[in-house]
């Protein structure tokens, strides 16, 4: 497959995802808007409006049990959805996050298109394709650590609503941090591309 072919068909795919998640953003404020106004959209527990969260609660977890050689034990931890009611201090937080991450996803999808339509509009070497990498790469690091600042927040929410269960919620830390430093990398080494091209362009 040509260099042109193949970039035209990730342009398309971005821009459909681009779009797919913008629609969606749009009709999750206003779902979200609806809720806060008292409309009784729907009573089950919607994954988007709640968060998987383990109890560490001894009463609630399996006994230990630790294996003939005693080298390692395992404890099983039950699993929960905790969906907080919209008009509350949590509702308002979990909303708020949710739309934040979903912005950041956004932000990816039309960094990835201005790289996207810059390669195809001039040469693969290109400033401001090192300018929307290094952007990439924030992207990346600082939604990873809005997710950490995220899970403390919501460990504060879940031990002041159910001190009990000792909730603790589902983490995915570390993903994202070395994608954002990879990208870095490659920024650098794509600026060091940039800066050849213009010295051989002024040496001819």
């Amino acid at each position: 497959m040509k260099l042109q072919s193949a970039i035209k068909i990730l342009r398309i795919i971005v821009h459909i995802s681009f779009y797919l998640l913008s629609l969606f953003i749009v009709l999750y404020i206003i779902m979200s808007v609806m809720k806060l106004s008292g409309v009784n959209i729907n009573k089950e527990i919607n994954p988007s409006n709640a968060i998987a969260v383990r109890s560490f609660n001894s009463s609630v977890a399996s006994k230990e049990i630790i294996n003939q050689q005693q080298t390692g034990s395992y404890r099983q931890a039950s699993s929960y959805l905790f969906q907080p009611n919209p008009n509350t201090p949590a509702g308002y937080y979990l909303i708020f996050t949710r739309v934040l991450f979903f912005l950041i996803s956004l932000s990816v999808l039309w960094l990835l298109l201005r790289v996207l339509d810059t390669i195809n509009n001039t040469s693969p070497f290109h400033a401001k394709i090192t300018r929307y990498l290094r952007f990439l790469a924030f992207l990346y690091i600082g939604s990873d650590l809005l997710g950490l600042i995220d899970y403390f927040v919501m460990r504060t929410f879940l031990n002041q609503e159910f001190p009990a269960m000792r909730f603790r919620p589902e983490i995915d830390f570390g993903d994202d941090l070395i994608t954002g430093l990879i990208i870095f990398v490659i920024a650098f080494v794509y600026a060091r591309g940039v800066q050849l091209k213009e010295e051989q362009q002024l040496t001819i």
